[in-house]
């Protein structure tokens, strides 16, 4: 493993203006099952590099700890000291309300008599009371082959069973391995593990596929004002296959070209065949998330010229396909998730390849192209539910490059 940070704090964390969009619903019960829950993407990229760079600042921390010296594995971590800087400060006072009452139920399920208050600060002002005043957010620095052994963070009498893991560094490019690994322990029964894999946001499906987790939250208001711009010109239809069936997903595009589907076959047109009008442009705000996330992907110099935007309906489902009406496959697909969750199913070079099932919620992004370009990849039947920002639907925006 090379160098890479990362930083737990001890609330499940973000930035205040991303914490609404986040789906609670979800997470509530993924905390409930599994005892974990993946947020998404809540720290951008430069806030990562920005809290990753405070490690070489000691002004900043109380203590420092070499794991080797207490036989708590390999590698260092800080902790901070008071006043802790205003990007984590933030995090945790913003993120905390939403948290308590899952842990309250946690304590009243247990019959732990303990209720934690709705604000961060009497929280942290009982915690002083009781006599434990220093901060517990750290920051980890790992190196080659570094790791750290099973532990539980347990700083006092008084415990908020909730905590966040930040990754700072991006897997496969910044590091290899790291795997966070969790363990459940089970009353009468053999403990069982966890392995979650932490790269800033980042979750490799296979090579050269990777999910980025809630990349479009930092931009969601504006990404979904542009694809209202862009349906008002040219409105949601379901198209007909070459076999006479009609797509249960709606679909519109933006960009030069198009991609349209009728009894005469797959293709790209760079007319709305409703209208006869040229396709609407690709927005801004579209066009920079697309660039930016295959950027983030390991894909630079993305420059799509169509876009694809998807509706689905609770029922409605996209069978496995290769995208492979493009002349240029040297170029990635651009892939992002709006709206109510939906199970993506990501597959081989044939149709018949054994598939793996990645749950998407609103904001993630899923990037593949080299070697992965012309797998096969699906989405299973939506299942009812309500987004606050989309209502009961999933909306999917697709970028290629076709031309």
């Amino acid at each position: 493993m090379s160098n890479a940070s990362v930083i737990p704090i001890d609330s499940l964390s973000e930035r205040s203006a991303r914490i609404p969009s986040l789906d609670w619903v979800r997470i509530s019960r993924e905390l409930d099952a599994y005892g974990n829950a993946v947020l998404g993407r809540l720290l951008s990229p430069e806030e990562c590099l920005e809290i990753a760079a405070l490690y070489s600042k000691d002004d900043l921390f109380r203590s420092k700890v070499v794991m080797s010296r207490h036989g708590f594995g390999q590698g260092e971590y800080k902790y901070f000291k008071y006043p802790l800087p205003e990007l984590l400060a933030e995090v945790r006072t913003t993120m905390y309300p939403h948290l308590a009452p899952i842990a309250n139920r946690w304590n009243q399920a247990l019959g732990i008599h303990v209720n934690f208050p709705e604000r961060h600060a009497d929280f942290i002002r009982r915690c002083h009371g009781a006599g434990q005043e220093k901060p517990t957010p750290l920051l980890l620095q790992y190196g080659p082959e570094d790791y750290n052994c099973l532990h539980q963070d347990l700083y006092g009498d008084l415990a908020f069973p909730l905590q966040v893991v930040f990754a700072l560094s991006r897997r496969d490019v910044d590091y290899s391995g790291g795997e966070f690994l969790l363990v459940e322990q089970r009353p009468r029964a053999q403990s069982r593990g966890e392995v979650i894999t932490l790269a800033r946001g980042e979750a490799p499906l296979a090579t050269g596929a990777t999910v980025l987790r809630g990349f479009a939250l930092q931009h969601e208001m504006a990404v979904l004002s542009a694809i209202r711009e862009v349906v008002a010109k040219a409105p949601f239809r379901q198209m007909i296959t070459p076999g006479g069936y009609r797509m249960s997903v709606a679909m519109s595009n933006c960009g030069s070209l198009g991609w349209v589907t009728d009894r005469s076959g797959y293709r790209y047109d760079s007319q709305d065949p409703m209208s006869g009008l040229p396709w609407p442009p690709i927005p801004v705000p579209l066009f920079r998330l697309a660039s930016n996330a295959a950027t983030e992907a390991g894909f630079p110099n993305f420059v799509p010229d169509a876009c694809l935007i998807n509706r689905y309906e609770t029922g409605a489902r996209l069978s496995l396909h290769q995208d492979k009406d493009e002349k240029d496959f040297s170029q990635p697909i651009v892939s992002v998730s709006l709206g109510v969750p939906a199970v993506f199913l990501f597959g081989g070079l044939k149709r018949n390849d054994k598939t793996v099932r990645v749950r998407l919620t609103h904001g993630d992004v899923v990037v593949w192209g080299g070697p992965a370009r012309l797998r096969y990849h699906g989405v299973q039947p939506l299942k009812e539910d309500h987004h606050p920002l989309v209502g009961d639907l999933r909306v999917n925006l697709t970028f290629r490059k076709a031309g």
